[in-house]
């Protein structure tokens, strides 16, 4: 063990030495090469022969400056994919049906939804829509809330009554199927 720490101290000593060494010779260069270079007039310099080819000294490039982001506006509907929602959370509604008795929905295809009656909705309205995963426990096996997938948006569209509607779907990031969950975009 000793040995080797010797050994080692002893190896780690030359590489510095041979550095210091290596640094001291080309500080000498440098000094040399700036003694023997000899001044030159614009006069003495003398245009290449013709046929020869010049090689192009390319000047270093600057490092590109990142851009700057611009902020993004605001968006009322989430642009996450997952999130997780506490136990007591509550969805407006949710999708009962198609229009053409499709099992996977997707954008363009029209839905009938029903819709808690205390939400102020109209024609335009737009709706996130959402499926309702697994549920989140915490260390100590004590369930915290629940995964929430999002799928797409949907927007009301006729028959807009008290508890349902009718609607098309505007964007589908995810295959949707009846039974997923909606939630008004306030």
């Amino acid at each position: 063990m000793l040995k080797k720490s010797i050994v080692l101290s002893f190896v780690f000593g030359f590489f510095i030495m041979s550095g210091t060494m290596i640094l001291a010779d080309d500080a000498s260069v440098e000094q040399s090469t700036k003694q023997e270079t000899p001044e030159v007039s614009q006069e003495q310099i003398q245009e290449p022969a013709a046929g020869v080819v010049q090689k192009a000294v390319e000047k270093p490039k600057e490092k590109l400056k990142k851009e700057e982001s611009k902020p993004k506006a605001k968006n009322k509907y989430f642009e996450s994919k997952s999130f997780v929602v506490p136990l007591d959370f509550q969805m407006d509604g949710k999708i009962v049906g198609t229009k053409d008795d499709k099992t996977l929905i997707s954008q363009g295809d029209v839905v009938y939804v029903d819709i808690d009656a205390n939400n102020d909705i109209k024609k335009g309205t737009r709706c996130n829509i959402y499926r309702k995963k697994e549920k989140i426990r915490n260390s100590n096996g004590d369930a915290i809330g629940y995964q929430i997938i999002r799928l797409g948006i949907l927007q009301l569209t006729e028959n807009i009554n008290e508890d349902s509607a009718t609607a098309v779907i505007y964007k589908s990031y995810e295959p949707i199927v009846k039974g997923d969950y909606i939630r008004i975009a306030k």
